[in-house]
């Protein structure tokens, strides 16, 4: 039997192996699987080793468009839409990166969800899929505007890791308006994400909540929801 040993991967028994053919399988799956072939090139946060996202000061769009309903649309591409409609462009990253230079696509950076009954340590995965994602993006010479988002006040610690001072930020704001704590804990965050990374303006998809007052410019856009029960709440 024979043990086969990869840095930071338990060690995993093949039995008997007469070549490294298998062994090299399996380590190109891994390496694509988690993308780390992305990442080269790129600089990480000391804490949690997030690659580490450029600012964004750019043109701000007047439209929006989600990755799963793009084509023939104009408009930044967007994911504030269910994990599982865009998971693809993790699991094939290189073919949809191809793909949007090919469409001369401009993007939000992915949102992998964080969650407030899930673990810390899953949340840090989907930030990290976040951030490598925006980063290698803009590596390819794509226009990518950085996102944030956060799961409940302990996360204020790490959720903003890796993404950069004095830049547009977008954020989501919906799915949060039916519950009180949901409300004001989005609230809290967009002061928390304003003192910890001071940026040059707050872009947030969908408006039906009024963010809390802070110094830093803010506009909203019209979500699909919002769009299909006719109108905003609240603009700016």
């Amino acid at each position: 039997m024979k043990t086969i040993f990869f840095q930071g991967v338990l060690p995993l028994d093949f039995g008997d192996v007469p070549n490294n053919k298998r062994v090299s399988s399996y380590k190109n799956k891994k390496l694509n699987t988690d993308n780390i072939h992305l990442s080269k090139g790129m600089k990480f946060t000391p804490k949690n080793e997030l690659p580490i996202v450029s600012p964004y000061n750019g043109y701000i769009p007047d439209r929006l468009v989600p990755f799963c309903d793009r084509n023939g649309k104009e408009g930044f591409v967007h994911f504030y839409i269910d994990d599982y409609k865009f998971v693809r462009v993790w699991n094939r990253a290189t073919f949809y990166t191809e793909k949007f230079k090919k469409e001369q696509r401009s993007l939000i950076a992915p949102d992998f969800s964080q969650y407030a009954d899930q673990s810390r340590a899953l949340n840090i995965i989907n930030l990290y899929k976040n951030r490598l994602l925006t980063t290698y993006w803009q590596m390819q010479g794509l226009k990518v505007i950085p996102s944030a988002s956060w799961s409940n006040a302990e996360s204020f610690e790490y959720c903003f890791e890796g993404l950069p001072q004095n830049s547009v930020i977008f954020i989501g704001g919906v799915g949060i308006k039916h519950d009180k704590a949901c409300i004001k804990l989005w609230q809290h965050g967009i002061i928390e994400l304003e003192r910890q990374l001071h940026p040059t303006m707050i872009l947030i998809y969908g408006n039906e909540v009024e963010p809390p007052q802070i110094e830093t410019p803010i506009r909203s856009y019209n979500s699909f929801l919002t769009i299909l029960k006719g109108g905003a709440i609240w603009a700016a």
